[in-house]
């Protein structure tokens, strides 16, 4: 049953995982594994506590268990407790110096925090360890397209959306860039695919104005604005 679960998560089917995980730990419910990866569906549904509470029951049945470590500096880290998140991420990679979701993590807390180089470095570290993790290409092309590094930020995205084509927030990020560096064709089509994507995505919403005003279409770009301000986003959030 827990390798099924893990196969509704790996579907997206978060729901039904949820139910085996509940009857795979109703049967015992020291399994820290399937604490584990309870928490992480918790974490994903905004139960934080709840996935608090596994986490923190998980690693002490099983103080080395995968993921735990890391699931819970996540959610550390939403909570605002920075330094909680980077002590966890020290302590899982204290286990296991080659995790590269730890530095990954830990690279996204650095850049939060305005730590430019620290976060590059982590990054870095997490490439190296796993070329084709489409989620840290990702995430070190925005770090770069927010210090001005527009081809970095691009070669970056166009990794990350080889791996991982229908990625809403690398298709932004990259017309973004785009945008930036006056290709505003490839912009337009970048945003327009990510709110195929990702229709509820605000900020997208918000570029593809930014493009259509650069564009001279202001009547279609005021639309687009409008639509970023329903959808809860605005300049600069």
């Amino acid at each position: 049953m827990l390798q099924r679960a893990q196969l509704y998560t790996i579907n997206g089917q978060d729901r039904q995982a949820i139910v085996d995980l509940n009857q795979v730990l109703s049967l015992d419910p020291n399994a820290p594994q399937a604490l584990v990866l309870r928490a992480d569906l918790l974490r994903l549904a905004d139960r934080l506590d709840e996935a608090l509470d596994d986490l923190d029951r998980a690693l002490e049945l099983a103080p080395d268990v995968p993921l735990a470590h890391v699931v819970r500096a996540t959610i550390r880290a939403q909570q605002g407790d920075d330094e909680g998140a980077l002590q966890d991420l020290s302590q899982r990679l204290a286990q296991d110096s080659d995790d590269f979701v730890a530095y990954r993590v830990r690279g996204q807390i650095h850049a939060r925090a305005g730590r430019e180089a620290d976060a590059l470095a982590n990054f870095d570290r997490a490439i190296e360890l796993s070329p084709n993790d489409a989620a840290t290409l990702s995430a070190r092309a925005l770090l770069h397209h927010q210090a001005g590094r527009t081809d970095a930020a691009i070669a970056d995205d166009d990794r990350a959306l080889a791996i991982e084509p229908a990625d809403a927030i690398a298709l932004n990020n990259r017309a973004d860039a785009f945008f930036l560096r006056g290709d505003l064709a490839a912009a337009l089509a970048d945003v327009e695919r990510a709110i195929e994507v990702a229709p509820d995505l605000g900020v997208a919403h918000y570029t593809q104005g930014e493009i259509l005003e650069r564009m001279g279409r202001a009547d279609q770009a005021r639309a687009s604005f409008a639509r970023a301000a329903a959808l809860g986003y605005e300049s600069g959030s």
